[in-house]
């Protein structure tokens, strides 16, 4: 995949935005929109909604518009790569020369970050700093939520959606931004996780560290591997499976 794509900087950094807003006005909007078609579109359940801690009752409908927000989201990365005259296979969905070892390297780089990720959590502890992962009991306290984490959230909206949106098109941008050195490079890759770090800072400050250490490996694995998304999606699929069934049978503490 090649980096010569002439584009202003000021066209990379709207791109930008537009993409990062739009994402977030899609997460929020289509949680409310799950939740009230859920609670029912009456005055109570907007003004349970607007009372003190009401914005937990968001976390179920959030988990379930996931899915939907990531396709929103590919969409307009779509959009905004066909004005290029792109498509997503600058991004880095290649079709890979095998399957098989895309899935074995994949899945190696998956329980690599899986040590790395218990690692870090018995020495963020060791600080003081414990990861708040009670959102997650949204997910684990219903068989058919846990399912619905298992797959359409690991493997969708994480796993590819994810991948697509920090390291195809994000670092992509940031790269084009910076230069497109080898500096630049690795600016892209910590500007990438970064911005996944603030995403994830719901987990308090020790899930917003593990999850900065995880984006900077994935991004500097994308260029390690050929700059192949779907490497990244495998690894990030099983690696959200093994953490979701970690947590479920309890063993993540």
């Amino acid at each position: 995949m090649s980096e010569s794509v002439s584009v202003s900087k000021g066209r990379l950094i709207v791109e930008v935005i537009v993409v990062m807003v739009a994402y977030l006005v899609f997460s929020v909007v289509l949680a409310i929109v799950f939740y009230l078609a859920g609670a029912g579109f009456t005055l109570a359940a907007l003004e349970a909604l607007q009372a003190p801690g009401g914005e937990k009752l968001l976390l179920g409908p959030a988990f379930l518009s996931l899915p939907l927000v990531m396709i929103l989201t590919i969409l307009v990365i779509l959009g905004l790569q066909k004005l290029r005259g792109e498509g997503l296979l600058q991004l880095g969905l290649k079709r890979p020369a095998s399957w098989s070892k895309a899935g074995f390297i994949g899945a190696g780089l998956a329980a690599f970050i899986l040590v790395l990720a218990v690692g870090l959590q018995h020495v963020l502890s060791s600080f003081g700093l414990e990861q708040d992962a009670s959102d997650f009991g949204v997910l684990l306290a219903d068989p058919l939520m846990f399912i619905y984490g298992l797959t359409a959230i690991s493997w969708f909206a994480a796993a590819f959606g994810e991948e697509v949106l920090f390291r195809g098109f994000l670092m992509r941008h940031f790269h084009q931004l910076f230069g497109g050195t080898n500096i630049a490079a690795g600016l892209a890759v910590v500007s990438q996780a970064l911005i996944f770090a603030v995403l994830h800072l719901n987990q308090a400050v020790a899930g917003a560290i593990a999850a900065f250490v995880i984006a900077l490996v994935f991004g500097a694995a994308f260029y390690k591997m050929g700059r192949n998304l779907w490497l990244l999606i495998i690894a990030h699929g099983v690696y959200d499976n093994a953490a979701f069934l970690l947590m479920y049978f309890g063993a993540d503490s």
